[in-house]
């Protein structure tokens, strides 16, 4: 919806419009002023700015808020800018029906980006998990987090750093790789940066623990500015000179009730044991006397490998269990050794199970 700016000839004896009205027409004259005014537009423009201080208020504000959105396009950041607006104007369900309106959300979002930090309430945007299930973000910048049942993050990116503060619980951050914008993790009294790389971390009440699963991160003292690792013997020259990095495989945690803060190496993990701690990224399958028909479909789902019944009677046989989506031979291998059943592989993908003769 536009508004024309009506303004009598006197420009003095301008009726009292409300702030919404005044900020509605101000936002048509920072448009018409960024594509070119004549002069009769012009003179139009004065009269109307000196008719009211309140003309001229709402005028250099929005014209900011132009200002800032031009920067933002300028430096690149238009796609993140309308990313995070599209995202802001969905989870608040705003319907904007004017240049006002969206100029406001413009200058929200381009101000998260660009200018110094202000209090969370107003720049951060919180992520949580449901209490029973574990759930996947995507941010703006293309890094992804992974967030435990129950864990909650704020996010606040700024011009120089990615800011995330963990709320409670455990999430894993898969980071894209931006050396201009190191990503920043806070939990509790620490602080987690890296570059890009990938990493878990769990925050308890008075402690917090840090995996490293790709890359290398530094745990610091916000405090301070200081690493909390301590030195440590590497293997090699090269690992030697990140003594008070957590490389992957790695991992420390930080006891907040102990001063001062320190952060202790714990044994390191492998391959395997990095995939059975973080288990809890894998859907769990609950199944109650399901009949087997439907505890298949339920694998099929999940998995490019799909399971099929020779005999249909087969699928009205019972199961009960917890089981993880992304193993489905596990499961076949659990359905033999339960019921008359035997499995053979057909294709690749492809597993059927058979009455025994």
């Amino acid at each position: 919806m536009s508004f024309t700016p009506k303004t009598p000839s006197g420009g003095s004896n301008l009726p009292r419009r409300s702030i919404a009205e005044i900020e509605a027409i101000a936002a048509d004259w920072v448009l018409r002023t960024d594509a070119g005014l004549d002069e009769s537009a012009l003179r139009e423009r004065t009269v109307w700015l000196s008719a009211d201080p309140a003309h001229a208020r709402a005028f250099s504000r929005l014209s900011g808020t132009w200002n800032l959105f031009a920067r933002a396009e300028s430096r690149g950041a238009t796609p993140m800018v309308l990313t995070r607006l599209e995202s802001r104007q969905r989870q608040q369900r705003l319907r904007r029906k004017s240049v006002l309106a969206c100029a406001a959300a413009c200058l929200a979002v381009v101000a998260l980006l660009l200018l110094p930090s202000k209090p969370p309430q107003k720049n951060t945007a919180t992520l949580a998990s449901a209490s029973a299930a574990a759930s996947t973000q995507t941010l703006p910048d293309g890094s992804v987090i992974e967030l435990h049942p129950g864990a909650a993050v704020e996010i606040r990116y700024e011009v120089a750093a990615r800011r995330v503060r963990l709320v409670r619980g455990e999430a894993l951050f898969h980071v894209k790789k931006d050396p201009q914008r190191p990503f920043l993790v806070e939990a509790g009294h620490v602080e987690v940066g890296a570059i890009g790389t990938a990493f878990h971390v769990r925050l308890e009440a008075d402690a917090v623990e840090v995996l490293v699963t790709e890359g290398r991160v530094r745990i610091v003292d916000p405090a301070r500015g200081s690493s909390l690792l301590p030195d440590a013997a590497r293997e090699s020259a090269a690992q030697s000179k990140d003594h008070d990095l957590l490389i992957a495989g790695e991992r420390a945690s930080v006891d907040f009730t102990r001063q001062p803060l320190a952060a202790s190496r714990l044994p390191s993990l492998d391959t395997s044991e990095i995939e059975t701690k973080l288990s809890w990224r894998t859907p769990r399958l609950d199944f109650e006397g399901t009949p087997l028909r439907e505890a298949i479909q339920l694998f099929n789902h999940h998995n490019s490998v799909q399971i099929f019944l020779s005999d249909p009677k087969s699928g009205e046989q019972r199961v009960s269990g917890t089981f993880r989506s992304d193993n489905p031979e596990g499961f076949v291998h659990l359905i033999e050794a339960t019921f008359d059943l035997r499995s053979s592989r057909t294709e690749r993908n492809r597993i059927v199970l058979s009455p025994v003769p």
